[in-house]
This record gives C-alpha cells, structure tokens and sequence, in this order.
C-alpha cells in the first residue's frame, strides 16, 4: 500500500504540518524499543533472534490452526510472517517493526480463526442473505448508500483502473446530492488538516487522476498520511517499506481514525468518502478504519482477473476463498443485514471484468 513519493512533494508539505497525532512516531519507538530489549536480553544480534523467534511463533499457530477444518480459508487465506535477514546492528529497528509485527499477526490470526468459524456456522444465513446482482451503473451503486450515511469507504486495489469506477460513483453522488457538501480523504496524499489540498499541484501518481475531477465536482479534499510515515524509509524484508507490515499497516490506520474524526467535527453536515487500499478498510481486518465508526459503510471495488486462473486472485478475500469463488464474477453483491456485511468484509462488493476497468 505504500506508494513511491516525490521529494520535492513532501517538501511542500513539511513546512505546514498538520495538527499533530503522531500515531507513526509513536509506533516507530515502539519497534526500536522492541529491538534494543532484545538486544539487552539476547546480545548483539538480539533485534534479529527476537524477530526470528516471534515469526517462528506466528508460523506454529499458523500451522496449529490449519490442521483444523478450515481447509478453505488456510489454502488462501495465510498470516504473512515477518522473518528477518539481516544480524547486523544497522537493520534492528527493521528487525523491531518484525518483532511488533509477528507479535500482532498471531492476534490477527484468532480474529480471522473466529471469523472463520463463525462463516462456517452461519453458511446457510450468509448465503441466503446476500443478492448478486448485474452490474448496473453508478447510478445504481449510489442507491444502496443509506440516506443518513456520513461515512462511505472505498476501498480498492491499487493500479487496476479502478479509480475510473471510483470516479463515476463519487460523480453520481454529488449529481444526486448537489447541496452536500462532499469530502473525500485519502491515503494518497499527506495529511493537511486542518486544511483542504488544492487540487493543483504534485499529489501522489495514483492520484493526479483526481485533480481536475475532484475541483469540477466541487468535492473538497485531503490526505490522511502522516509526514513521519511518508519521510520514514525503513526496510522491512518480508514487507519491503515498513509501512507495508502488519505494524506500520495499524499505526497508518490509527492516524487516519483519529484524522476521520477530526474532520467530522469539524464539518459535522459534510458526507465524508474514504478512498484507500482495501485492506485499511474492510471489516475483515481487525485493525481496519471502518471497524471504529458504527456508521460506516464500505464500498468494496474488486478487478477480476483472467477467467482461467480466478483462484490466483481471490486468495486475499476471506468472503469468496469461504464461498470457493461460487460469486467471483461480474456483479454486484449487497447484503439484507448490516451484521451479515460486517461478517463478509463489505457491504457493497463491486467486481469488474477488464473491459470494464477502462474509460
């Protein structure tokens, strides 16, 4: 989910941080804290013994759980550990972010146990209380938003033209709603509160789509990354930036909980749209931003892949490695219970064949 930024960017923006919630420095800490105990407790290469033997850890419940009868769920639907590579005394704070990461990731993994079982114990409910539907328009997306909703997330992947889709539905609300006042928050550009970015300027690449779109639909808009996550270059082998690991991945969706809330009292009439990576805001995830807001809705948009290999890509969503894939195709999945949507990690899933991901 982390993206490569622009220097001269950051430096724009460093000159008018944001009101301070410093949810990365805060965790950064904790990761060179977590190193320099083990290198107390286990000698020099302390930070990268505790990093192995928590990733060890996270392996053996992995592997205890699978030998249930989650067959299902275990194919797909496997904890990342964080194993390190690196002794040496300049990689302990990466090896730090892989000891809070392994330590996390075992209780991720009971959620997602829990979350399992209770699938499996409501199959026949959760089967029947879902409606696939064709895959209509924007227009037809927009009506499944209740009308009191104040928070819509986006989640999607990253760099499948979904933003085109994104668009069309963000574009339909407003022709819907031309009175309200429209915010989107995003994980693509730095945080700014308490202020709006301006559309001109050098956002993040995924988002330069955006700049035009957003000021001729009259939709203000934000970032929600922290300066401290955006400037920290930290390597973490298994996950690459440190904000790709399980640690840095929660410490990201704290800042931006709090940043949420910030805004929504500051503008409490204005409908706020979330637009980030899937995996900050499915309910699936335990750490997931929409988890904190009993309000929320979450707007899943899903790029199929080619039709010969569907299972290569459904292997990161819970809802269709329980379902076997039996509703991975073109369509619209709506739920008839908010708990249901909870349970499944969505309320409304969009998946879009190829042909449907251009403009």
């Amino acid at each position: 989910m982390l993206k490569k930024w622009c220097i001269s960017v950051l430096l724009g923006v460093l000159c008018a941080a944001p009101v301070c919630a410093q949810h990365w420095r805060l965790a950064a800490q904790k990761a060179q804290q977590a190193a320099q105990r083990a290198s107390r407790a286990l000698g020099e290469e302390g930070a990268y013994k505790k990093a192995l033997q928590e990733a060890s850890r996270l392996d053996a419940v992995e592997k205890a759980f699978a030998r249930g009868r989650h067959e299902w769920f275990y194919k797909y639907f496997r904890s990342k550990a964080e194993w390190p590579r690196e002794k040496s005394a300049a990689y302990a704070l990466s090896n730090g972010w892989a000891i809070k990461s392994n330590q996390m990731g075992i209780s991720q993994r009971i959620w997602w146990e829990r979350r399992a079982r209770e699938l499996e114990a409501r199959q026949q409910e959760v089967l029947s209380g879902l409606r696939m539907l064709e895959l209509g328009t924007a227009e037809d997306w927009v009506s499944f938003i209740p009308a009191d909703c104040k928070l819509i997330f986006l989640g999607e992947y990253h760099g499948k033209n979904i933003r085109h889709r994104v668009a069309d539905l963000l574009a339909e609300y407003r022709r819907q709603h031309p009175h309200t006042q429209m915010i989107l928050l995003t994980e693509f550009l730095p945080d700014s509160y308490p202020d709006f970015r301006q559309a001109p300027g050098q956002p993040h690449w995924y988002l330069r789509y955006f700049q035009e779109f957003l000021e001729s639909q009259n939709i203000q808009f934000s970032g929600l990354e922290e300066i401290d996550f955006l400037t920290d270059h930290t390597f973490v082998p298994a996950a690459g930036p440190a904000g790709n690991s399980l640690a840095g991945v929660n410490a990201r969706n704290a800042h931006w909980v709090q940043r949420i809330k910030d805004w929504q009292a500051k503008y409490p009439d204005a409908v706020f749209f979330v637009y980030a990576g899937g995996g900050h805001v499915g309910y699936e995830y335990p750490a997931s931003v929409s988890l904190s807001f009993k309000n929320a809705f979450v707007f899943s948009f899903i790029p199929l892949p080619p039709r010969h290999a569907p299972e290569l890509f459904y292997a990161d969503e819970i809802f269709h490695s329980f379902t076997r894939g039996r509703f991975f195709r073109q369509g619209v999945i709506v739920w008839k219970s908010k708990h249901l949507a909870r349970l499944a990690g969505f309320d409304v899933q969009i998946l879009l064949r190829p042909e449907h991901l251009e403009r």
